[in-house]
């Protein structure tokens, strides 16, 4: 392949140069220097930069080749052929090889890095979900259940979080899905309780954590706010952990080096690590994480398995939780459930169709079903399952639903009209936090409204939005942008700076210091501080201390993972984008409690719900081909 095909591909937006120039080097190293290992070499790298952990070799022809034929000019060979010339090459090895290049017996090509990130987390998972823990006085357990878990569904149906705390007592591994107001942060809370009474006045050592700042003081919060409603003796309440961490600095950043503190070599000194958001995770992360836990500590994972996955390689949690959309457990495990409620679970035991599953995974995984955040006939949970199943037409009929007020979808406005129709909707959700008397009340008040994005760039992304924003803001007289760093500027950190104890994902507002009348230069003028929120209190940075951050009315659904606002603006992009999927919708509606208004066409809407998030992976397989193939054969 010439350098000037190779040139056109990066020119099209094919390959980048990073791609091209791996691709180059796995050719030149190639002992018959073939142009399949170029082409192989390429797309593995490009479909790494797009979050997958690999090159699924007998799926790619189909979908991808007829384009990339056009950019080159010529023919590539058939699947078979060129899995057979990769076969033979130098650069590719088989697992285990140490080789740059890893093909798997399902013809499933990775960077070798990301083939032992694969494998790593696989015998992690199977090792601590076969491992469990001896409960030592079964009627005392179930006394502090009855106790930490006193609320019993109206329907009669078995309350899913009694099961989680059940699980997570028996199990070494706990996978805890569910949907926004499921009570996941309730039950965890419940859960370490539990564990704690159980351990005594001796204690244990647990660890709460999350992927970004932001996460990890939502996680700090909810754990403060139910461990002081739980009925629990005094001594649990006081062992309850304060902290939170983002995993980064859970693990202990190294400068400059992508190795942590805590690592295989050195690990953690926890009996129970508990993560929140732990959809969020990439496969590295996830990998590095695994390494670093004691062999003996419990794993409590909490996330929701429908939202969108992590922003880089991977969908490591989704992988995890399995196939199954409802609570499914081996005959052997459901029997511990029977005899602590004295009731079938509900979960399928009674059918006939729990499954045998090696390692116990099924038995790990449970997924929390009943929302409490939304009223009874909500609109946006009625939607937000529906867009959940991709079912579009049902989703556009629900949203188009006079019955639901809470939840609408609207046009999609012309860039030029753009200002003006959303202009009442800005200052009605903005004017609050401006006008607050106090750094805190706007913090407060700036999380009862939010506008989330699909794209960062382009005329409805998060940078053209933000910039309306501030123009309609000014116009009204609320704010004045002729300094950077003006009065009522929201900011999100873009980056983790651990100098200043801020992580990526940490929201903060520019004001005025209440405190500081004269300001840095004492000219009498005051001077702008940016607040971030630390616990229960604030802190107060100088702008020009920051880097990495920008403004914050406007933010992509990525960005808004972890959060909740009272109202949120939704707007979708003029046309149909490979990250508008039904995760992005559905993470993006389900951020609001009580009112969700959606800009869209009401093509692009369906063609987003019926987009799904499809990521080649091998993590899947090794941790439930076995059970999905027992299940079909019963």
């Amino acid at each position: 392949m010439n350098k000037g095909i190779k040139d056109n591909l990066i020119e099209k937006g094919v390959f980048s140069e990073l791609d091209i120039h791996f691709a180059n080097l796995m050719q030149s190293l190639d002992q018959r220097n073939d142009q399949a290992v170029f082409l192989a070499a390429a797309l593995v790298s490009s479909y790494k930069h797009k979050g997958h952990v690999c090159l699924d070799l007998r799926e790619l022809k189909k979908t991808y080749f007829s384009k990339m034929e056009e950019h080159v000019g010529e023919s590539f060979p058939e699947n078979e052929e060129w899995i057979g010339i990769l076969r033979k090459s130098s650069v590719v090895g088989r697992p285990g090889d140490f080789k740059p290049l890893i093909l798997d017996s399902s013809s499933r090509l990775y960077l070798n890095r990301y083939y032992g990130y694969q494998e790593s987390i696989a015998q992690h998972i199977k090792h601590v979900a076969k491992r469990q823990s001896p409960i030592p006085d079964r009627i005392l357990f179930e006394k502090r259940l009855d106790r930490l878990f006193p609320a019993a569904l109206k329907d009669g149906s078995v309350d899913l979080q009694r099961i989680a705390a059940i699980v997570s007592a028996h199990k070494q591994l706990c996978v805890i899905s569910g949907g926004p107001g499921t009570g996941k942060t309730t039950t965890v809370t419940g859960i370490i309780a539990l564990l704690l009474e159980q351990a005594g006045r001796e204690g244990l050592n647990i660890i709460l954590a999350a992927p970004t700042g932001k996460s990890a003081a939502r996680l700090r919060e909810s754990v403060k706010k139910a461990g002081e409603k739980i009925d629990a003796p005094d001594f649990v309440k006081a062992l309850i952990p304060k902290k939170t961490f983002t995993i980064h600095r859970m693990l202990g950043t190294t400068a400059n080096a992508p190795f942590f503190k805590y690592n295989k070599n050195n690990r953690l000194d926890a009996d129970v690590v508990i993560i929140d958001e732990a959809s969020m995770i990439d496969i590295a992360l996830m990998a590095k994480l695994l390494e670093a836990l004691r062999d003996d500590a419990k794993l409590i994972m909490i996330g929701d398995r429908h939202q969108l996955a992590s922003v880089e390689a991977g969908s490591v949690f989704a992988d995890i939780c399995g196939p199954f959309d409802i609570n499914k457990f081996s005959d052997k495990f459901s029997g511990k459930f029977k005899a602590i409620l004295n009731e079938t679970t509900g979960c399928g035991v009674d059918s006939g169709e729990n499954i045998d599953v090696p390692y116990g995974i099924s038995d790990s995984v449970v997924q929390l079903e009943q929302s409490f955040r939304f009223k009874e006939g909500s609109g946006i949970e009625a939607v937000s399952k529906a867009v959940k199943k991709g079912d579009d037409l049902l989703s556009l009929s629900l949203i188009n639903n006079v019955k639901y007020e809470d939840i609408r979808l609207k046009g999609l406005p012309s860039v030029r009209e753009l200002e003006a129709a959303i202009s009442d909707t800005i200052i009605q959700g903005y004017e609050g936090f401006i006008n607050a008397k106090n750094p805190m009340d706007a913090i407060d008040k700036f999380d009862e409204f939010r506008v989330l994005c699909v794209l960062r760039e382009g005329p409805y992304g998060v940078a053209a939005l933000n910039h309306a924003i501030e123009s309609i803001l000014e116009r009204k007289g609320l704010i004045q942008t002729k300094d950077a760093w003006y009065s009522g500027r929201p900011v999100m950190m873009t980056v983790n700076d651990y100098n200043l104890g801020l992580f990526n994902g940490d929201t903060g507002i520019a004001l005025a210091d209440p405190e500081d009348d004269l300001g840095d230069d004492q000219t009498g003028n005051g001077s702008v501080y940016v607040f971030f929120k630390d616990g229960d209190g604030l802190r107060k940075i100088h702008p020009h201390r920051l880097s990495g951050c920008e403004t914050a009315y406007a933010l992509t659904a990525h960005k808004s993972q972890g959060s909740e606002y009272d109202r949120i603006l939704v707007i979708l992009p003029d046309r149909v984008t490979p990250i508008l999927t039904r995760e992005l919708i559905y993470t993006g509606i389900t951020r609001a409690k009580s009112e969700v208004e959606i800009l869209s066409d009401d093509n692009i809407f369906r063609q987003g719900v019926s987009g799904k998030i499809e990521r080649a992976s091998g993590l899947f397989d090794s941790l439930w081909a076995y059970s999905i193939a027992s299940d079909s054969e019963r």
